[in-house]
C-alpha cells in the first residue's frame, strides 16, 4: 500500500501537494498572468453568456491536470480534490471565475462588455 501511495505522488494533502507542487503553482501563475491581461492570452477561450462560469472551471481543471500529467505521477482521488481545491480557491483563479460572470448576454448578439 505504502508502494502505491509513493507511485500516485507520495502521502501529503493540499498543504505539501510534494510532487503536484509545481502543477499548482503553475496553474495558478497561469491564472495571474490571465487575470492580468485576459485578452492577451490566446488559450483562454472567449466566454460570455450563461454557461461562463462553467467553461471557465473547466478551463482551469483542464490546464491543472495537463500540468499534473505531466509530472508523470497520478494522484489519488483525495489528492486530486486537495489540488483542484487549492487552485479553484487561490484569490486569482477566483477572481477570473467572477469576472467572466460580468459578461452577460443580453440578447441576440448583444453582450455587456467586460475585461474578460
Amino acid at each position: 500500500m505504502a508502494t502505491a501511495a509513493r507511485k500516485r505522488g507520495g502521502r501529503g494533502g493540499a498543504g505539501s501537494r510534494g510532487v503536484f507542487a509545481p502543477a499548482v503553482r503553475e496553474t495558478i501563475e497561469y491564472a495571474e498572468r490571465i487575470h492580468e491581461r485576459p485578452r492577451a492570452c490566446p488559450m483562454f477561450p472567449e466566454v460570455i453568456g450563461h454557461s461562463a462560469i462553467t467553461e471557465t472551471i473547466c478551463y482551469m481543471q483542464g490546464y491543472l491536470a495537463g500540468r499534473i500529467a505531466s509530472t508523470g505521477k497520478m494522484p489519488s482521488r483525495q489528492e486530486m480534490r486537495e489540488l483542484r481545491s487549492a487552485v479553484l480557491h487561490d484569490p486569482k483563479v477566483s477572481d477570473i471565475i467572477v469576472g467572466t460572470q460580468r459578461t452577460v448576454r443580453l440578447g441576440v448578439g448583444d453582450t455587456y462588455p467586460s475585461e474578460f
